[in-house]
């Protein structure tokens, strides 16, 4: 699907009024479409920014369905696919690769310790089967995004909500803020790409004080956040 951008709320389109997303809210996904890009509404303009996430096959696929052998089929794929995701962040853990944001020392630390109880160290060769056990745990809670990635707990989740269910509220994601959020190499892209569309908000020339507050606040954040990995991994 191409990279076009989305209008949501704007006041520049008086004919229609879907639902309104603040500038706070810039990095939010769109779980359904992960390629699109977010049009942030202000009272005087509009603001690009990346979407992000990279649904499973349980969440594209829709568990509710008659047949008992599919949702099971479909489960266990989708297990098997956050396994891989979990190996690949802990082999990037192994090469020295460091996770930043709240979430980040309690990932690192458990990689450190699936290591070191393995022995997974260069020259020492490892039980595939016995690595992949240790990890299904982690595997259980990750939801992978461009942002960051979620490890979901719900007791230290900034998105649940009384009515929230096992799973994190994607829409309401705050990654540099979350105690389940991780933030790696692997996602500088798009927090590169945030980085210029914010800039690019910013040099709008009908701007109100408010949204220009607003937007530096955001610049902010989204270059601490990216000298925050520079800094994990040097």
């Amino acid at each position: 699907m191409p990279d076009h951008p989305r209008t949501i709320g704007t006041d520049m389109d008086p004919g229609t009024q879907p639902d309104t997303l603040h500038v706070e809210s810039a990095l939010r996904l769109d779980r359904q479409n992960p390629s699109a890009r977010f049009i942030v509404p202000g009272q005087e303009g509009t603001f690009a920014f990346p979407a992000q996430s990279q649904p499973y096959p349980s969440e594209t696929a829709r568990l509710g369905t008659s047949s008992s052998g599919f949702r099971a089929e479909v489960a266990a794929e989708e297990a098997l696919a956050r396994l891989a995701d979990v190996v690949e962040r802990y082999e990037d853990f192994k090469a020295g690769v460091r996770s930043t944001s709240p979430g980040g020392p309690r990932t690192d630390n458990e990689f450190a310790r699936v290591q070191q109880e393995l022995q997974d160290f260069p020259g020492m060769v490892v039980d595939e089967r016995r690595l992949h056990a240790m990890l299904k745990a982690s595997a259980r809670t990750l939801h992978i995004g461009t942002l960051n990635d979620c490890y979901y707990q719900p007791e230290t989740a900034l998105c649940r909500t009384p009515r929230g269910g096992d799973r994190p509220m994607l829409n309401s994601c705050r990654p540099d803020r979350c105690g389940n959020s991780t933030i790696t190499a692997r996602h500088r892209n798009g927090w590169e790409a945030a980085l210029g569309d914010t800039e690019r908000a910013l040099a709008f020339v009908g701007l109100s004080d408010l949204q220009r507050t607003a937007l530096r606040e955001q610049l902010n954040e989204v270059t601490k956040v990216i000298e925050g990995i520079d800094r994990a991994d040097d």
